[in-house]
């Protein structure tokens, strides 16, 4: 954006621009009521958006580990300090000023700080090389996570701030009546002071509410967790397998090309050893999805503009291979294909949208928003399927319209822009792991 551009400005353009795109379409795409919109997102809300909240959770539980930590590693130093009163106190009696006592506990405190700094960024640096084989798919910027110089500098900070600690509670341990009195102290006292022993509860009770903090954040996490797995998507993804491609022009020109080379991707996936079924489908699920208005013959009136439906155009025996439940009817055979019926088939919250309490096979339906004007065929409801999750999990499920790839227009394949209707998911179920 330009400097005095907002993302609201920007907006605003684009959908000037759109209107315009779409008074220069062909009038064969305006009858049919094909339209352009323009969508101004920031990369950032793209690409991490929707996984900025459970981000920032794991942040918080990376924080409350450090917690517990930096009160585990106070605690021991100060047991450690405790024990060598007595050694410190002799040290200073023998002559030792508190700028060499000082010197002394920094290299020891360095030392241990700094190996212990070196080997966490050892570890991070294999962690890291592990990471985005796991979550690349998830997050699309877990690639460029790295150990780099903020990691670098934030690691020496830590290091140089544990080494102080070493240093300084120690000396500040040390009795301030002299090296004699602490000697006596030391030789006369069979149990801690009452100071440490409250310093040392206080240590051990935040260690205590640090750690049943972070339990109680990890299960729940691992319930949610668990909980979101539990939600029926409404299609089973065991045992399938995906691959996506996008024909080019220079090789598919036409209409009837594309179509033989997804005939022929269709065959040969479908006769291979371990395969017991395959389909073709522009869109899976979670995915986003062509968006279309949609009209029902004898449905429910309703005020507004019809409902937006997202449309999938599949080939093959979709149903099975996506393990997607069918609720009433039928699916698409070869039929429709070569006699060009006109069929569709809907899941269950269209059906219910349009023909509420009624049989929605055999129903009609029409794409565009007016039906009495637009050129659209009718198109007949064969089958009813259930609800599959078109966004994330457990989110409220769209309408949505399945049509068979045989009724993909030619026009669009011969003329149309982009990889539209040249871009295709090949679907197989195995039938081994």
């Amino acid at each position: 954006l330009k400097t005095d551009t907002t993302i609201e400005g920007a907006r605003a353009e684009l959908a000037i621009l759109a209107e315009r795109v779409n008074e220069r379409y062909p009038l064969v795409l305006r009858n049919r009521n094909f339209s352009t919109s323009f969508v101004a997102l920031p990369l950032r809300e793209e690409t991490s958006g929707p996984l900025r909240r459970p981000l920032l959770l794991l942040l918080g539980a990376v924080g409350l580990v450090l917690l517990v930590t930096c009160a585990n590693v106070a605690n021991l130093v100060l047991s450690r300090a405790a024990g060598r009163r007595r050694e410190l106190a002799l040290r200073a009696a023998l002559g030792s000023s508190r700028e060499r006592l000082l010197q002394l506990l920094l290299a020891e405190g360095a030392i241990l700080s700094m190996a212990g700094g070196a080997i966490g960024i050892l570890l991070a640096q294999a962690l890291v090389a592990a990471v985005p084989a796991v979550v690349a798919s998830t997050l699309p910027t877990a690639r460029d996570i790295s150990v780099d110089v903020r990691v670098l500098a934030f690691t020496a900070a830590i290091s140089i701030a544990t080494s102080i600690l070493f240093a300084v509670i120690p000396l500040l341990a040390l009795d301030r009546r002299g090296p004699g009195s602490t000697l006596q102290e030391e030789a006369s006292r069979t149990t801690p002071g009452v100071r440490r022993h409250r310093l040392q509860s206080g240590l051990v009770v935040s260690t205590v509410t640090f750690a049943f903090v972070l339990l109680m954040g990890a299960g729940l996490l691992l319930r949610s967790f668990s909980a979101l797995m539990a939600t029926d998507g409404g299609f089973d993804p065991d045992r399938v397998l995906t691959a996506s491609v996008t024909l080019p022009r220079e090789g598919y020109p036409t209409a009837p090309a594309v179509r033989a080379f997804h005939e022929a991707l269709y065959r040969r996936a479908s006769s291979l050893a371990g395969v017991g079924s395959a389909a073709l489908v522009t869109d899976l699920p979670l995915e986003r999805y062509e968006r279309r208005m949609l009209t029902g013959e004898n449905g429910v009136a309703t005020s507004g503009p019809p409902p937006s439906t997202n449309l999938s155009w599949v080939y093959g025996p979709f149903v099975r291979t996506l393990g997607i439940r069918l609720v009433a009817g039928r699916t698409f055979t070869d039929v429709e294909g070569v006699q060009a019926q006109g069929v569709v088939i809907v899941n269950q919250r269209l059906a219910h949208r349009f023909w509420p309490g009624q049989d929605a096979l055999g129903k009609r339906l029409k794409w565009g928003a007016d039906v009495a004007q637009n050129q659209n065929p009718w198109l007949t409801v064969v089958g009813v399927v259930a609800d599959v999750a078109d966004d994330r999990l457990g989110s409220e499920p769209y309408l949505h319209a399945y049509e068979p790839f045989s009724q993909f227009p030619d026009f669009v394949l011969n003329n149309g822009a982009g990889a539209f209707g040249r871009h295709v998911t090949l679907a197989i179920r195995t039938t081994a792991d």
